[in-house]
């Protein structure tokens, strides 16, 4: 809901003082958009009324200092409440509020930048195309700041600005849009970045005469944007080199020499505390053959119309270029830095690389089945096949927690860039032949039948099932609570939590990740059921386009929902291999899967008398000095999230870093164990650690690569979602919104969303039109159709 949503049209034709009264009456009860405001940290000002004899009614403080004198929402109510106006008092009195007005082009704005269209925005009804949007810096507030030729103002500390439900001089009500979100974060640097790359576009098409010509220095190309961003802002340090060696071959594409490539490149890399020696290694990488630069206009000069002066070109060498830049310019800050008690040295590092030599063999192994995948694919799929083996036989103590080694995860690619689906067919291959089918929830389970495969309980129409299917049956019950939901389209299961009849199956989902001994669940269908001894492992792959409008869903964050995910995507760029020859799953790999699950940990027995018992579990020992280092990244964790170096929205997932990476420890300690002796304890030692924080630094960036990419501009996504919607809208007769909804998977929340978004749009710009068709008998239907060009 927003605030927009509790007001009422005021009557056509009326004037400014009529339709104040009438926003005034309907304001008194009205305190959505205050309370907001409040709940987010918001300290006030008194502002006269909209018709006040000021010199800037409507808009005016009324109290001297009145930047110092920060008001409760208590101070401000009585004055509210005797018609005057409000102000949010912007910058360190509230919390870091602050306020981005754009007086004209919002709509452009919030269409350039898409990452902001969620956010809370300050809008009139009679100003549809002006409004301010509500942000929240973190870290430094950088000082007020005016772009006046693209109309945009930076408001922040000493500033305010009017909120709703104030009454602007007009008579219009100010209103709140997007009031169920909270406030976007931004840290100073990439706050201003977005300012100026707005004024530049803009700039760039009010004037287009003056533009300035791309040049090239001495005979170079201009590196693209991402180039530029690395080599000013860098990355954090436990970033891998994919980014430096992305840089670099954009560096010789461009025609830098090597030399130049380390004289800009070195100091970079120093500051993210990473050694010389590795990064000539990658630079000469980039350098070992010749390589295209990432900006296709790179070397292009310009039109005629641009030629200029020796001053222009001077000029024009510092001014932003033409190249398309919504792809390469991340709305958000990068991973923050690990504070220096949690690094490791590289030593440790090294011996890290020692431990979980499974990991190891099975990445050899998915190179070669599926050598397009990205490798941090590979590694995520091998540590879920140990999780799925393991099936809540070992744990770690901690006070009267246990930790088992379950795993959530999401994995993001593009499509046929990284061959995802090829890369997760051959974990499916290893699970199977090592005998694990069983462990595995069916293909097509529903979320209404996931707590009756969790449970001893047959289906209802179990008698008339085929004596195979009951023999597999009766194999999974053994281990009917501890199994692996492997999904090939994961982000299916976020749209299922948004459809009404499913609402409780996120609350489940969520309760499963504890792996407590017991849950009660009841549902219409089935009444009560108990799932005892839970053990739930979920794991598959999906598109950044299907999984982008569910990270931009608020309440995943807040619920823990996400925290929970091991959100992973590619930190390397793709690359073009064949077809691989025909060749088996190597026996040593199946092997030592089917090892863990039936011999090294115990199956639990047949109960014929009543549930069946838990799986005996084994506790898995942790050093003094490894117990010492958990503690160490666990500050770590606490302290970023306390210097508010991340995005509120993130804490959760920072706090549950420290679980995930015991997690990972232990599933390498227990594969390592399988090797060892029989008899032998299972210890997780400190090189498990030293692996497993290295593992959980990766998917820290992930996370972070994962946010970038949410709020980043997908025209490009989205022209190809066009193309696929007037295809089918010339090809078949299914074309009512409902109908065209169906056949696209997308008939509730945000995907329903975006879909009713790009119709309007369409609608708007007469690419379609939607008619009232009748037929002879039953009700009328509207139906989209794609408009005939005239001159066709």
């Amino acid at each position: 809901m927003t605030t927009r949503e509790h007001k009422k049209q005021a009557a056509p034709g009326i004037g400014p003082e009529a339709e104040a009264m009438v926003n005034h009456e309907q304001r008194q009860s009205d305190y959505t958009a205050l309370e907001w405001f409040s709940r987010h940290g918001a300290r006030f000002v008194r502002v006269a009324t909209w018709n006040a004899k000021v010199n800037a009614p409507g808009k005016q403080p009324i109290e001297k200092c009145w930047q110092n004198k920060p008001l409760t929402l208590m101070d401000v109510l009585a004055h509210f409440k005797n018609g005057e106006n409000v102000g949010l008092l912007c910058g360190k009195h509230s919390n870091g509020l602050c306020l981005l007005d754009l007086d004209d082009h919002l709509q452009e704005f919030l269409e350039y930048f898409p990452g902001l269209q969620d956010a809370p925005i300050l809008l009139r009804r009679d100003a549809g195309n002006r409004g301010k949007i509500v942000l929240k810096v973190i870290g430094e507030i950088p000082q007020s700041k005016k772009w006046n030729d693209v109309h945009l103002e930076f408001l922040s500390t000493g500033n305010q600005g009017v909120i709703p439900p104030s009454i602007h001089p007009g008579g219009t009500a100010y209103e709140l849009v997007n009031a169920n979100n909270p406030p976007v974060e931004y840290d100073a640097g990439r706050l201003m970045h977005i300012c100026e790359a707005w004024a530049a576009w803009r700039l760039d098409i009010e004037s287009p005469a003056a533009s300035a010509p791309i040049i090239s220095n001495n005979g170079r190309g201009k590196p693209s944007r991402a180039t530029r961003d690395f080599l000013e802002f860098g990355a954090g340090p436990h970033s891998r080199n994919n980014r430096l060696y992305i840089a670099a071959c954009d560096l010789n594409g461009c025609g830098y020499s090597q030399v130049e490539a380390e004289w800009m490149l070195l100091p970079v890399w120093g500051r993210m505390s990473k050694s010389d020696k590795e990064a000539k290694a990658t630079i000469a990488s980039a350098y070992s053959q010749a390589r295209q630069p990432s900006n296709p206009q790179a070397f292009d000069i310009g039109s005629a119309k641009a030629a200029a002066t020796a001053k222009d070109a001077s000029i024009a060498v510092n001014d932003e270029d033409s190249e398309d830049d919504s792809q390469a310019l991340p709305l958000h800050a990068s991973m923050p830095a690990l504070p220096k008690i949690a690094n490791l040295t590289d030593a440790e590092i090294k011996q890290g690389k020692k431990a979980g030599k499974f990991v190891d063999d099975y990445i050899a192994f998915a190179m070669k089945d599926a050598p397009m995948s990205p490798t941090i694919f590979h590694q995520t799929y091998a540590l879920a096949i140990l999780s799925t083996a393991v099936a809540r036989r070992v744990f770690v103590s901690m006070g009267t927690k246990e930790i088992y080694p379950n795993l959530y995860i999401m994995l993001s690619a593009p499509s046929t860039l990284y061959t995802k689906t090829t890369g997760y067919k051959s974990a499916m291959k290893v699970l199977e032949t090592a005998g694990l089918s069983h462990l595995l929830l069916p293909d097509g389970v529903t979320p209404q039948s996931l707590i009756t495969e969790l449970s001893n309980r047959p289906q209802e129409n179990f008698q008339n099932w085929a004596q195979e299917d009951k023999d597999e049956w009766q194999k999974e019950r053994l281990f009917s609570a501890q199994r692996a939901w492997w999904i090939d389209e994961a982000s299916s299961l976020l749209s299922w939590f948004q459809q009404k009849h499913l609402a409780e199956l996120k609350n489940i989902v969520l309760k499963f990740y504890e792996c407590e001994p017991k849950i009660k669940v009841s549902t219409q269908i089935r009444g009560r059921e108990t799932v005892r001894n839970i053990y739930l492992t979920i794991c598959g792959p999906t598109t950044p386009a299907a999984l982008r409008p569910h990270l931009k869903t608020p309440i995943y964050w807040t619920d823990g929902l996400f925290s929970r995910f091991l959100l992973v995507s590619p930190n390397t760029a793709p690359v073009r291999v064949f077809f691989p020859d025909r060749f088996p799953v190597p026996p040593a790999l199946v092997k030592h899967v089917n090892q863990l699950m039936f011999e090294r940990l115990e199956t639990p027995k047949e109960n014929a008398m009543g549930p069946t018992s838990a799986p005996p579990a084994i506790e898995a020992k942790i050093t003094p000095e490894l117990k010492s280092r958990w503690d160490k990244y666990h500050e770590a964790m606490f302290s970023l999230i306390a210097k508010k170096a991340i995005p509120e929205k993130l804490y959760a997932s920072y706090g549950r870093f420290p679980e995930k990476a015991i997690k990972i420890a232990m599933l390498l300690a227990v594969s390592d164990w399988v090797r060892m002796a029989k008899g032998s304890p299972l210890v997780i030692q400190p090189v498990h650690w030293f692996r497993a924080q290295e593992i959980t630094e990766g998917y820290r960036a992930s996370l972070h690569r994962m946010i970038e990419d949410a709020s980043m501009p997908v025209e490009n996504e989205d022209d190809d979602f066009v193309e696929k919607i007037i295809s089918r809208l010339q090809t078949s007769a299914r074309n009512s919104r409902r109908e065209l909804a169906q056949d696209l998977n997308m008939m509730a929340g945000v995907q329903r969303e975006r879909l009713d978004t790009i119709l309007n749009q369409l609608l708007r710009d007469e690419v379609l039109i939607e008619q009232e068709i009748r037929k002879e008998r039953g009700p009328s239907t509207m139906r989209l159709f794609v408009k005939k060009n005239d001159h066709s």
